[in-house]
């Protein structure tokens, strides 16, 4: 897939028929927040002015995550003890200034690259902590 921007959200059938449905709908009550969960985000490196020394991978899933982290937190959102007693705070307004939990990465994996160093070798790394692999509420 390529396209104009480095950064691009991924779609899937579901989404798309979930917008359609949406903006067809006359009903004006409020739609329901989306829960907190993992989205595609990809980078393109060629887009990004790095293909020059990065060989692979050209693109790949960043990952995002994306959604509300609305009270009650349930066992979906995969909480924290901490979140979730920081959710009851919020929620009762119990201390001032105390925000409702935010959805995260709680799962992160490496990302390998294979690219030329400044000397012009190849080079395999692999970089801990990049790619989200799971959301919850923190």
């Amino acid at each position: 897939m390529i396209t104009r921007y480095p950064f691009y959200y991924g779609k899937t059938e579901e989404a798309e028929e979930d917008v359609q449905q949406q903006s067809s709908s006359n009903d004006s009550a409020a739609v329901p927040s989306e829960g907190c969960e993992r989205k595609s985000l990809y980078v393109d490196f060629r887009l990004i002015g790095w293909s020059s020394w990065i060989i692979a991978p050209k693109v790949f899933d960043l990952g995002v995550c994306h959604g509300q982290c609305d009270f009650p937190l349930d066992r979906r959102q995969n909480p924290t003890n901490h979140a979730a007693i920081q959710s009851i705070v919020h929620e009762l307004g119990l201390v001032h200034g105390v925000r409702k939990p935010c959805c995260v990465p709680s799962s992160l994996l490496p990302l390998h690259i294979l690219f030329f160093d400044p000397s012009g070798n190849v080079v395999l790394k692999m970089t801990k902590g990049v790619v989200a692999e799971k959301c919850s509420c923190r």
